[in-house]
């Protein structure tokens, strides 16, 4: 599904990616996970075209990434829905249209807008706020907004920013198991990018740990935490280092 090789991205200069190697299977949930500036979310924005990168090689579905025509990278993104740790929505717009905007903007037919839009809204648990504004929703509702805004177009990836690090503890686990259940039921491939440990030990498969713009370690959630590697302790500090009890679920 996503294949990196050798993935280098510089800012004025200064190397954020360093070669990055890591392989992304279809349907899987996969995790990023380090400190700040470590590089992961430039490597999310890469994934979906937002970014350039200078060199090695990006592949989804089968496709290089950097190859692709401006009409190309845009079609690429109808396959790739993004949520945001600010949830990006537009004040000015209630849920309906908030959820209803890339519809609009790739000219579907107004009925099945209406459709998909309800649908969705009964999938993310939020029908009876169809009219509601922004500025009338909690954190997590928002959150639940902005994920049913990603999916709109059908897309085969969900690419998650730091989706729940402005949410609550309680907020924060009920928006994991909706991540979950969309993975399992819509078979939708999910790329978790997070600096908490309880998002990876609640939704994550599998991991890379990003350090200093590289992958420093890799692996199924469970050996990551049974094998404690450096970085896993350079990352965790003084914390306890405790293996998931539900592994990789």
């Amino acid at each position: 599904m996503i294949s990196i090789q050798n993935l280098e991205k510089s800012y004025n200069g200064i190397k954020v990616l360093k070669g990055i190697n890591l392989d992304i299977e279809i349907g899987s949930k996969y995790g990023l996970i380090g400190r700040s500036g470590t590089g992961k979310s430039t490597l999310l924005r890469c994934i979906n075209g937002l970014e350039k990168y200078d060199s090695g090689s990006l592949k989804v579905k089968g496709v290089e990434v950097k190859d692709l025509s401006k009409n190309e990278l845009r079609e690429l993104r109808k396959d790739i829905g993004m949520i945001f740790q600010n949830f990006s929505l537009l004040n000015r717009l209630d849920v309906y249209d908030n959820i209803a905007l890339p519809l609009k903007c790739w000219n579907y037919d107004n009925n099945y807008i209406d459709s998909k839009v309800r649908e969705l809204l009964d999938l993310v648990e939020l029908p009876n706020k169809i009219h509601s504004k922004p500025n009338e929703l909690s954190g997590g509702q928002k959150q639940r907004v902005a994920i049913a805004r990603a999916l709109s177009l059908n897309p085969e990836i969900l690419l998650c920013d730091e989706a729940t690090s402005a949410l609550d503890p309680k907020t924060s686990q009920s928006t994991i198991e909706l991540l979950d259940n969309i993975n399992k039921n819509l078979g939708i491939t999910l790329v978790v990018v997070t600096h908490q440990m309880s998002v990876l030990r609640s939704i994550c498969d599998e991991i890379s740990i990003l350090e200093d713009g590289i992958v420093a370690s890799q692996g199924k959630v469970e050996e990551i935490f049974r094998e404690k590697p450096q970085a896993l302790k350079n990352l965790m500090g003084n914390s306890d280092l405790l293996i998931p009890e539900n592994g990789c679920t």
